[in-house]
């Protein structure tokens, strides 16, 4: 016997008369004992509900005696959420129509709840019910407990999947919505192959193979044809007999975590480049002073000196740099914020290049409308530096920049405008992440190790303004960043 949703309630046996025993009929104590030995609740009631007779298995589920069962009506003990439902099923026989299963939730005389399954048979002319009750606690909180891992399947923000042995789809998670771009509904069914041409044979998803695997990196395709980097861990499945009925998978995205690697990678790369070529000439000169081949009192001596300051300074720079980075991502980056005219951050910003463009031979040229804001006078003047000794460092010979400072909205807008090369449009995405200069190459001309621009972004951030580069300029580069200002005189100055 079955209930509503197909569970197996009790059976019916059919046999063959024994033979010389075609007449056989139970005896009273004979149904009694049957009843009795029933591992279920077996008990008659009358049409309100009330127990006329039950076995014993009642008192062994609840605790409580047959004397305090006798004197407690059903809806005492039943869950206050149920008590309508058993109603509404007492309503329904008393008709004579019989009630499928009806599944509610009895209190133990310990305070606890089992639920109980009750099956039924109206006997009208008797006004009595025959009934079975099954004690199906375990399975519900087994049934619970499925439902509660199957939440915390779909809930992940991890891709996890599962196919059966002929590597059709059979669930798909939200993670592996969003991962993939595939809806459930899509793909169930589907090959896993079809869905994910980028899994590779080596997978135990395709290959058969019955054993764990974890962090296995691949590089698969989404909906939209574009790659993603990711970690698999594959378990088998197994039936409740042990045989193999399908494979889980759980997909992490790593595309991040790769990129950081590359960029780690990268900047040990340029890094010792920075490091090499100034310690390189500070050992050359000092070769040079300690082995008695030049005067260091001589010009050639001095020019020689003032070439390891300049390596030396280099060093200095590359090490602010990396601290930087550093105090940005642990918020120790403090700025002191004060009054200040943009006449004198200008300056300070020109005269911190001014060595630098006169090597280069590069005329720098400021403009700006008076006025003053409320920053950190010294990081915003690290940002101009750094903006302006890259427009000087990529710029042509005898070419000019400029430096503005003009009124944007409710904030300051500087621009610093250059006739250099320009940035490659695929490149502008990349410019003020982390080590990642325009040329990367162990070989490259132009010192840096792709941190300033990160660092002047963070710094314009915690102004609350914002940092970019003006994509529609043809010929040289145009880098900008806004801030909150203070007041305005109405004058305007060209330097």
């Amino acid at each position: 016997m079955t209930d509503s949703s197909g569970n197996c309630t009790g059976h019916i046996a059919l046999a063959d008369a024994v033979p010389g025993n075609s007449s056989f009929e139970l005896t009273f104590d004979e149904a009694k004992r049957l009843c009795e030995y029933s591992l279920d609740i077996v008990c008659i009631s009358n049409f309100s509900g009330q127990v006329l007779w039950s076995n014993n298995v009642d008192t062994m589920i609840t605790g409580y005696t047959k004397d305090e069962l006798a004197n407690i009506s059903w809806q005492e003990i039943t869950h206050p959420e149920d008590v309508l439902k058993v109603s509404e099923s007492l309503q329904v026989v008393s008709q004579g129509e019989l009630r499928p299963c009806t599944e509610i939730r009895i209190r133990c005389k310990d305070g606890s709840y089992k639920w109980i399954s009750w099956s039924g048979v109206p006997v009208i002319e008797e006004n009595k019910i025959y009934s079975i009750g099954r004690d199906v606690t375990a399975q519900k909180i087994a049934e619970a407990e499925v439902k509660r891992l199957a939440s915390i399947v779909q809930s992940s923000s991890e891709a996890i999947l599962s196919v059966d042995e002929t590597f059709c789809i059979t669930s798909w998670n939200r993670g592996a919505e969003v991962l993939y771009g595939y809806k459930a509904e899509e793909v169930m069914g589907q090959s896993i192959q079809i869905v994910l041409p980028g899994l590779h044979s080596s997978s135990c998803l395709i290959d058969g193979k019955r054993t764990v695997s974890h962090d296995v990196q691949e590089l698969h395709q989404r909906r939209d044809a574009s790659p993603v980097e990711v970690s698999l861990s594959l378990f088998p499945i197994y039936d409740e007999f042990g045989a193999a009925e399908g494979t889980a998978a759980i997909i992490r995205d790593i595309s991040k975590q790769k990129a950081a690697e590359r960029c780690i990678g990268q900047f040990y790369s340029i890094t010792s480049h920075e490091l090499r070529t100034p310690l390189s000439s500070i050992r050359g000169v000092l070769g040079l002073l300690e082995g008695g081949l030049v005067n260091a009192e001589s010009h050639e001596g001095q020019e020689l000196i003032n070439v390891a300051r300049i390596s030396c300074d280099r060093l200095v720079r590359l090490i602010n740099d990396i601290v930087d980075a550093r105090n940005s991502d642990s918020g120790a980056l403090q700025l002191h914020y004060q009054e200040l005219s943009v006449e004198d951050l200008l300056s300070s910003a020109v005269g911190n290049t001014a060595a630098m463009a006169r090597e280069a031979r590069i005329k720098v040229v400021t403009e700006f409308v008076p006025c003053s804001i409320n920053c950190d006078k010294d990081r915003l003047a690290q940002v101009l530096t750094n903006l302006l000794s890259n427009a000087i460092k990529f710029s042509p010979t005898d070419s000019t920049v400029r430096l503005s400072a003009r009124l944007a909205g409710n904030g300051l807008r500087f621009t610093v405008d250059d006739e250099g090369p320009g940035v490659p449009r695929h490149q502008t995405d990349n410019l003020f992440q982390r080590f990642r200069p325009l040329d990367s190459s162990d070989s490259r001309a132009r010192e840096g190790v792709g941190l300033g621009l990160s660092i002047a972004k963070s710094i314009v951030e915690q102004h609350g303004g914002s940092i970019g580069i003006d994509s529609e300029k043809t010929g040289g580069s145009a880098f900008w960043f806004e801030v909150p200002l203070t007041r305005v005189w109405q004058q305007s100055t060209v330097l």
